[in-house]
């Protein structure tokens, strides 16, 4: 594709061109799709994200990622600072211009791989060729705060070229200074001594890899089970291997994490999928704080559906082209994070973690022994992170929390930024006369739930009512049955939302009695046949629930919130109080949900999916699956 060429101020016609404002200083980098160029305004530094359409309506098209830039603000994601479109006289062609904030230390990629050149010392790295920024991308992609990623980015190292990334990159002396400053204060060597022990699989199988001539072979890889591995089993004082290895220091590497993570959680809230998250994409500013730039193929609604990204880091859902949502960003940031605790690069050592896993080639035990020793409690939570099973991963509320439980001072530090906001009203235990709007409130809020948009179409008039009766019949027969039923009430004395709980010391399961009442008393309003698949529906629910009574646990069965404060928190806040019991009492709590849509909401409280059922009799067709998500109760902490 042709790229913009910047034209000299002699050559501007237009007097008020936004561009005429900043001062251009070099090209960073120019790629397949635009290019990166240094400017400055008012004495301050930006990235020039410079891109060329053909026409004006492809250009508006490019502003979806300015757009979506501009509607996130958090410390953690690169600053978006202002988008015009050019068009200079004489040229057809539409140059769409992003003012972004500058990231000096360029991005983490090239960071790591100056890192692993500047402290490898193995025999065979003046044998390696290795090309950085080849990613292999399944669509070209752009960058921002500094670079403009492509498929075949810098051209590749000679072997035994040692000379830093960022010096392929930006040329600037005073950045190689920078980088090598930052590196010795980060780094720690150590020896770690460990030893695999794990019993073969009854089969080896065949893993299709690409060698740097780009040609394919086949290498043999041993495949185990994750009921194989033990973390003992990493480290042994009978070890016969002897590696000296190295480290980003603890505290820096807790805090790129965690920058990482919350740059992800900014983006999760808004219901966005970066869907290209990678080190490259990934920045550091002068202050040495990561960033999370590049927005060019990210969607809104938190679904998506199509092969985009870059390749090494997709989910294997995306590979296979299959809808995905905001858990395909957890299996990249999964990759992220591998690289940033084993310095290993997916590039460098060419691995491809989804397509071994959609093979059922990927190797969990071999995985497991590339993280650090001091480090190896990441392990199982970055093995997590890439489960094939998007359900499976844990949210990025649940990262965080397991982040910053690694270190009581740096939790302290950050958990600020995580607390819930002071609400003004107050929540308290609902009495009988709070039970109807309790019932108007939960008929709102479950209106588009998959269990009832068959039985209550929101076409029919009577729909509402219905379902509101329904709800105000299950609320007193929990009440009956001694369930805590929890309310958040606004500063006009008005209920806002509602939780229901069953207790640990109340068995799981709905009574035939209350059944077979409810049957009757549905079947003169909504006819035989819908009374009968209601029936059937909740016949069906029960069977699942009784099977999680293995242990004492608290089950959140209900939980709305009024539309004019539904994503402000509340629910977080009013559910609370029980989930500090739980954790006091070291009780696990439980759920179940018939949608996909209520995964964001429980995994910010600590909840994740451990159990799927699919094809439950008495479970409507419309329903894909039936989900059982678990919290478990923090740990407690001994003074």
């Amino acid at each position: 594709m042709t790229t913009c060429t910047c034209k000299k101020d002699s050559e501007r016609m237009d007097t008020s061109d936004p561009y005429d404002s900043y001062t251009f200083i070099k090209e960073i980098r120019s790629g397949g799709e635009g290019k990166a160029i240094l400017m400055e305004k008012d004495g301050v530094q930006y990235i020039c994200k410079q891109r060329i359409f053909e026409s004006l309506a492809e250009a508006n098209a490019g502003l979806k990622e300015a757009y979506t830039l501009a509607s996130i603000k958090d410390e953690n994601i690169v600053k978006f600072e202002e988008v015009f479109l050019r068009s200079i006289p004489g040229d057809k062609q539409i140059y769409l211009c992003i003012m972004l904030e500058y990231c000096p230390k360029g991005d983490l990629l090239d960071f790591l791989h100056e890192l692993v050149t500047t402290t490898d010392h193995s025999p065979t790295h003046s044998t390696t060729t290795s090309n950085v920024s080849d990613t292999s991308s399944v669509s070209s992609l752009s960058g921002d705060a500094g670079h403009v990623s492509t498929t075949h980015g810098t051209p590749p190292r000679s072997p035994g070229d040692t000379s830093p990334a960022i010096v392929v990159e930006t040329g600037s002396v005073c950045l190689i200074r920078s980088a090598k400053e930052l590196i010795k204060k980060i780094i720690e060597r150590d020896i770690s001594h460990f030893q695999l022990r794990h019993r073969p699989s009854r089969s080896s199988v065949s893993l299709p890899t690409e060698n740097s001539s780009g040609n394919l072979h086949t290498e043999s890889n041993i495949s185990t089970t994750f009921s194989d591995v033990s973390m003992d089993s990493l480290s042994s004082p009978n070890s016969h291997i002897n590696r000296s290895q190295v480290f980003i220091q603890k505290s820096v590497l807790l805090e790129w994490l965690t920058q990482i993570a919350l740059g992800v959680q900014a983006l999760h809230k808004e219901r966005l999928i970066h869907r290209d998250l990678k080190c490259e994409n990934v920045f550091i500013t002068g202050d040495d704080r990561l960033k999370i730039g590049d927005f060019g193929l990210a969607t809104k609604n938190g679904t998506g559906k199509g092969r985009v990204g870059t390749y090494m880091y997709c989910a294997p859902e995306v590979l296979e082209n299959q809808p995905y949502n905001r858990s395909a960003d957890i299996f990249s940031l999964g990759c992220i994070f591998y690289e940033l605790i084993t310095l290993k690069l997916l590039v460098k050592n060419k691995r491809y973690f989804a397509e071994e896993i959609i093979a059922d080639n990927f190797d969990k035990l071999s995985f497991l022994a590339d993280f650090p020793q001091r480090y190896s409690y990441f392990g199982p939570l970055v093995l997590r992170m890439l489960d094939k099973n998007p359900s499976h991963r844990p949210s990025i509320e649940t990262i965080l929390d397991k982040i910053l439980e690694v270190d009581d001072e740096h939790s302290i530090q950050s958990k600020s930024k995580l607390q819930l906001e002071n609400f003004k009203g107050i929540k308290r235990q609902l009495s009988k006369t709070d039970f109807k709007e309790a019932a108007t409130i939960l008929a709102r809020a479950f209106k588009n739930d998959p269990r009832y948009v068959k039985l209550f179409p929101a076409d029919q008039e009577s729909s509402h009512k219905h379902l509101k009766d329904l709800f105000y019949f299950s609320v007193k027969v929990m009440a009956k049955n001694n369930a805590s039923i929890w309310g958040y009430f606004g500063t006009d004395n008005k209920l806002k939302s509602v939780c229901l709980w069953y207790n640990p010391d109340k068995k799981k399961e709905i009574k035939f009695g209350d059944i077979f009442i409810g049957g009757l008393t549905f079947m003169t309003k909504v006819g035989i046949s819908k009374a009968k698949k209601g029936s059937d529906m909740i016949h069906a629910i029960n069977d699942i629930m009784v099977k999680e009574n293995d242990e004492k646990h608290w089950f959140l069965a209900y939980a709305g919130t009024d539309d004019d404060h539904r994503n402000g928190g509340i629910g977080s806040y009013l559910t609370s109080g029980v989930l500090e019991w739980a954790d006091h009492s070291q009780y696990k709590c439980k759920t179940m949900v018939f949608s996909r849509d209520n995964f964001p909401f429980l995994q910010r409280l600590g909840f994740e999916v451990t159990r799927e059922v699919r094809d439950q009799c008495g479970i409507p067709k419309n329903i894909e699956a039936v989900w059982i998500l678990t919290r478990n109760p923090k740990p407690k902490h001994l003074d």
